[in-house]
């Protein structure tokens, strides 16, 4: 269990995070290093999540709340976002542009894929930032099995090996000439820093990681 303290850094953090990201949109030239925020929120969401699963091993129905609770936690108000903007925004404003692109690619928002197909080109205008909350729920979608799955030191050893690897995908995916979206919003491209936190949160549970 954290501490009222531990809740309250890593909400603050979570602020600082998401206040760099927000500044650096509306002043760029004035903090050009704020993007960086995105994934200080991953390393957030990797220890957070990482901790919560660990502690829900050995408990009975460990996969059912684990998916109910994110499900009740982000489902109703993002899909309820949804429903208002690309259900109703195309009855309400007329954008014949704003409108095709609605019918052509809602889905990958549905979906929770943006951040896959927006770099092709199948994004919607006012809906960009939504790219990282898909990383977010595919993460939780998976992460589960993983750490169900594996021992503690398993999980050591396979964030060391992707905090390592995730660089050299990155070139990867920029020199098989893929747009530069695609190192940047791609699950893929991502996994270094959630396994970042989730290192944090492994370590913190072995007197020699805490050291």
């Amino acid at each position: 269990m954290q501490s009222r303290t531990e809740r309250f850094d890593i909400q603050f953090m979570r602020g600082v995070a998401v206040a760099a990201v927000v500044l650096f949109h509306a002043f760029p030239a004035a903090l050009p290093s704020g993007f960086l925020g995105v994934d200080v929120f991953f390393v957030i969401s990797g220890f957070l999540i990482t901790g919560i699963l660990i502690g829900a091993r050995s408990t009975a129905g460990r996969y059912r709340t684990f998916y109910t609770r994110r499900t009740l936690r982000i489902f109703p108000l993002y899909y309820a976002f949804l429903a208002l903007v690309l259900l109703l925004g195309p009855r309400l404003v007329s954008l014949p542009s704003w409108e095709a692109d609605v019918a052509a690619n809602q889905w990958w928002y549905w979906a929770y894929l943006s951040n896959w197909g927006a770099p092709f080109g199948h994004g919607i205008e006012g809906l960009s930032h939504f790219w990282s909350l898909a990383v977010e729920e595919q993460f939780y979608l998976i992460w589960p099995v993983v750490v169900f799955s594996l021992t503690n030191r398993g999980l050591v050893r396979l964030c060391a090996g992707v905090l390592v690897a995730t660089p050299f995908l990155r070139w990867g995916l920029r020199a098989w000439g893929l747009p530069a979206g695609a190192a940047y919003e791609f699950t893929v491209a991502r996994w270094d820093a959630l396994a970042a936190g989730a290192l944090v949160a492994l370590l913190l549970r072995q007197p020699a990681g805490r050291a």
